[in-house]
This record gives structure tokens, C-alpha cells and sequence, in this order.
């Protein structure tokens, strides 16, 4: 992904006020952030019933607990992705084990079908036989 730049240094204003659908705002608040800018200490986020949300940017650098946290959630997604991963391969070798399960029946089955249709063809061989000698 490219970098996306709104401004030129020399004509950042010190503060920017976003306020509109969160989705956008916060949308925009990433860019602005990528030009340098962070969230205002002093000042919350508001947002409201409409959906709308209001927010002030000024420049600046994350400090140093905001940069730990960041670290925090980004170890959390990592642990949270590799357990997805690892209970994906287990439902995955689950299922292969059961399919093989299913296909062993599945050939006893048909061996065993089999095997009776054979002594099945051979009683009426046999009687058949036994039949063509009465007459």
C-alpha cells in the first residue's frame, strides 16, 4: 500500500477538526495520521446517536504508552491469528480422519456386498443345478 500525504510541511495547520460519518472520519484520521498528526490528548471523541463522530488532530508523536499499547495489540493479533491458524489445521485433521474412517467403512461395505452377492450368484448356481438334475 502506497503512503498517502494531505499536505505539505510548511502549511500543516497545528490542529485539524474532523467531524462527519465515523466511518469516513475515521477513515481520514488515518491518513492524517500517516502526515503526522495524533489523536488530541486533552480532547475526547465524540460520537453520536446518528452515527456521526468528532475529532480533534493535532501534530504531533504518540507517546510512549500509546506506542506499548500499540505493540500490545498488535502481539495480541499475532496470538489470536496463530490460534485461529492451529485450530483451523486441527478441524482440517480432524476431518481427514474422519473421511478416512468413512471411506474404510465404505470399502468394508462394498467388500461385504460383494462377497454376498458372490455366495448369493453361487447358491443359485447351485440350485440351479440341482434343479437341471430333477428335471
Amino acid at each position: 500500500m502506497t503512503a498517502v500525504t494531505t499536505s505539505v510541511a510548511a502549511n500543516r495547520p497545528a490542529s485539524i477538526h474532523v467531524i462527519g460519518p465515523a466511518f469516513p472520519a475515521f477513515a481520514q484520521a488515518a491518513v492524517h495520521v500517516r502526515d503526522g498528526y495524533i489523536f488530541h490528548p486533552d480532547r475526547s471523541v465524540e460520537l453520536f446517536s446518528n452515527g456521526n463522530a468528532s475529532f480533534f488532530l493535532v501534530l504531533g508523536t504518540p507517546g510512549q504508552a500509546a506506542i506499548d499499547m500499540a505493540k500490545a495489540s498488535t502481539e495480541h493479533a499475532v496470538q489470536v491469528r496463530q490460534a485461529e491458524y492451529e485450530a483451523d489445521v486441527k478441524r482440517a485433521a480432524q476431518a481427514m480422519i474422519e473421511q478416512e474412517k468413512k471411506d474404510a467403512l465404505a470399502k468394508q461395505v462394498a467388500e461385504a456386498v460383494a462377497a454376498s452377492e458372490k455366495a448369493i450368484a453361487k447358491l443359485r448356481k447351485d440350485a440351479e443345478a440341482e434343479l437341471a438334475k430333477l428335471k
